[in-house]
């Protein structure tokens, strides 16, 4: 009996990462030998968006001969007590191998997708202008600028005459 398990890590994560989470899971099941298969591997199943890596591992339990029969009783029926007790068995040893699965994680240093939460926060950088010396600044750019008198020549070099020319009369009537 295998239960398949998916989980999420870095992008990050490397080959050998794997590796090393591999070889620490297969001695975890080496010793509770009692209730898991000797086996483990884990897949890369998807890297979306390379984001993050998707990744599956099977639980694979060994069977209980005893409540093997049970095993195939529908569950809408009145469940008998062997049933419920089976089935808590059940949960607590994949209770088991998921809380051994996270404890390898950390101790290999294999974040979620979002990266090492106990990570230091990165450094962002404000600058802060005095609005005295913004406004000081702006004021001494105006003085600097002139404004055009009205008759006289524009700051572009142009004489424009007040009195209506040949093309301004043209244009008027």
């Amino acid at each position: 009996m295998s239960e398949t398990f998916t989980f999420d890590v870095s992008y990050a994560t490397t080959f050998e990462d794997l590796e090393k989470l591999r070889d620490k899971m297969l001695a975890f099941v080496k010793t509770e030998r009692r209730d898991y298969q000797t086996a483990f591997d884990v897949v890369v199943k998807d890297f979306p968006a390379q984001e993050k890596m998707t990744l599956a591992a099977d639980i694979k339990y060994k069977s209980n001969w005893q409540h093997g029969t049970l095993k195939g009783q529908p569950i809408s029926q009145p469940e008998p007590i062997r049933f419920v007790t089976y089935r808590l068995i059940a949960a607590n040893r994949r209770n088991k191998w998921i809380c051994a699965l996270k404890t390898a994680l950390a101790e290999m240093k294999i974040y979620g997708p979002d990266g090492d939460p106990n990570a230091p926060p990165s450094t962002t950088r404000y600058t802060q202008v005095p609005y005295e010396e913004v406004k000081a600044k702006e004021r001494q750019e105006l003085e600097g600028v002139k404004m055009p008198q009205p008759g006289g020549l524009q700051p572009s070099g142009w004489q424009l005459p007040d009195t209506p020319t040949a093309i301004g009369k043209l244009w008027l009537q």
